[in-house]
């Protein structure tokens, strides 16, 4: 390394040939302190040392007060024995400053980082935070391009001008939380939360419910209840509510084979989950405040709030109930139907019920009892029948103690097919009105003292009574018996006519209006 050979003072601009230095012009020139400074230099024409364009080494403390161009590298100590460097801006306390001891790169508090042509953002350190801030709040955004930012366990980004909330990751789950609990609202503006497939949205402190598309289904779950209020929950139309189960059952129209699918449905393995209840809780005695379970048809084709009346006979709704038939849940097997009965107009509904049932090996549905709108009630299918006599009537049956069985062998009805040879057979268990009427005649000189007209059943006999004389004076008569009769199914009933006390004379006036035995179910 060579050395200087003499003084030289320098011009302003011009620079030293080799021959004003050591005759070596590749040798690094070593500047030691004193050697070159101010005082060497020539300032009269400006005040500043002329452009080097050679490596220059500086050991020693030095001091620029003008202006230095550098046009090559600058290094301050070698690899592994640095030099602190520090650089001072226009305000007192604020500098940058290459800390070689901590092998940092240091801006003191309050100090800006500031980005831009516009320095349009900074980053500083403020004593506490680190704030980074464009120089306009609101415009402009911070993006990470090609990797992420990393924080450490519960280590979060604070929000607010009040530090108001909080994102951490406190080394088991993401938290946002607000400065004070229940004091703000996540909101989401412009876009919106995506989770994958079975990731769960959790609520609650003890994680107490979670919210989650299983790639099928959104899926709620809880260890309480479901509670929505302050508003109503609105399905749309084609979409179904489904209880107690994951897909919906179909069954059918009412028909047995049309298939239906309603979009309401309550489905359990027990009563208490297969079950619906309404409840009103009111001092209200009247219908206002009574539960109401509503059934309503228009006649128009669309739900647009406009109004088209229904016509005669046309069904507002039903009521029906199906089985399992081993096959599917098709098969109805009972129902009760609402239509209108009459011309229906402003203000102006009549109506009607009909109760259906299905018979034994069958899946349709038949009317059997109906209740028009004005109250009557008909039962269309239930027992009843009405018997009488159609050919020569029998003479000389009784009078002498003599119980005659009438044979009836005409029939006016028989609903069920239920009468055989006169006998009427109960087809299911009840309270049965029968009725019978027969006109005997011969009773001059048969000497009978006294006349039953029984109508028997399996259980008890039902009598009806004529005493004294009647044969003084008379030729024929009528005898009539009504009676409520309980009988069980498959229990018989017929007519029984008595005469006593005379001759075997009496016999049966063939007539069909005066003779006949009638039966009805009352139930």
């Amino acid at each position: 390394m060579g050395t200087i050979s003499r003084q030289y003072t320098f011009a302003a601009g011009a620079i030293p040939t080799a021959g004003n230095w050591n005759a070596d012009w590749d040798q690094i020139l070593t500047l030691v302190n004193g050697q070159l400074d101010r005082s060497n230099v020539d300032s009269t024409s400006s005040d500043g040392i002329g452009v080097l364009n050679v490596n220059q080494t500086w050991t020693g403390n030095q001091t620029h007060t003008g202006t230095t161009q550098l046009s090559n590298t600058l290094t301050v100590g070698v690899d592994g024995t640095g030099h602190d460097v520090k650089m001072f801006g226009d305000t007192a306390g604020k500098y940058l400053l290459w800390d070689e001891g901590e092998d940092t790169l240091q801006l003191v508090d309050n100090t800006n980082l500031t980005f831009g042509t516009g320095a349009d953002a900074d980053i500083f350190y403020d004593g506490t935070d680190l704030n980074i801030s464009p120089a306009v709040v609101g415009s402009g955004d911070i993006v990470v391009n090609g990797a992420s930012m990393e924080f450490a366990d519960s280590e979060g980004v604070t929000f607010g001008t009040g530090k108001d909330a909080t994102i951490q990751y406190d080394g088991t789950n993401l938290v946002i939380s607000p400065a004070a609990v229940g004091s703000g609202d996540v909101s989401i503006s412009g876009g919106g939360i995506k989770l994958a497939d079975s990731e769960s949205l959790t609520l609650g402190t003890g994680s107490d419910a979670t919210v989650q598309f299983d790639a099928t289904n959104l899926v709620f779950n809880t260890a309480g209840y479901h509670s929505f209020t302050g508003g109503d929950v609105h399905i749309g139309n084609g979409q179904g509510l489904i209880v107690g189960h994951t897909a919906q059952e179909t069954i059918s129209a009412g028909d047995g084979s049309t298939d239906l699918v309603p979009e309401v449905q309550i489905l359990g393995t027990t009563q208490a989950d297969a079950s619906l209840m309404l409840a009103a809780f009111s001092t209200t005695a009247t219908r206002a405040a009574a539960p109401t379970v509503a059934l309503v048809k228009s006649g128009d084709a669309a739900i647009d709030g406009t109004h088209v009346v229904v016509t005669d006979d046309e069904v507002l709704g039903s009521i029906i109930a199906y089985g399992d038939d081993g096959t599917d849940l098709e098969s109805p097997a009972a129902a009760i139907e609402f239509a209108v009965d009459g011309t229906p107009g402003t203000g102006d509904m009549p109506g009607r019920m009909a109760f259906y049932t299905t018979t034994d090996a069958g899946e349709t549905l038949s009317e059997r009892m109906r209740i028009d709108n004005a109250g009557r009630v008909t039962k269309p299918t239930n027992v009843s029948f009405s018997l009488t006599m159609a050919s020569t009537a029998p003479s000389n049956v009784t009078g002498d103690g003599t119980q005659y069985t009438v044979v009836w062998n005409s029939e006016v009805y028989d609903t069920g097919s239920n009468c055989s040879s006169g006998v009427f057979t109960a087809p299911v268990a009840g309270r049965y009105l029968l009725s019978a009427n027969c006109q005997v005649y011969g009773w001059s000189g048969a000497g009978a003292t006294d006349f039953t007209i029984t109508i028997a059943t399996s259980n008890r006999n039902y009598n009806g009574y004529t005493l004294g004389d009647i044969s003084e004076g008379a030729s024929n008569g009528g005898h009539c018996i009504s009676v409520v009769a309980d009988m069980d199914a498959d229990d018989t009933a017929h007519v029984i006519l008595y005469g006593g006390g005379g001759s075997k004379t009496l016999s049966m006036n063939y007539s069909a209006v005066a003779n006949w035995f009638q039966g009805y179910l009352l139930g």
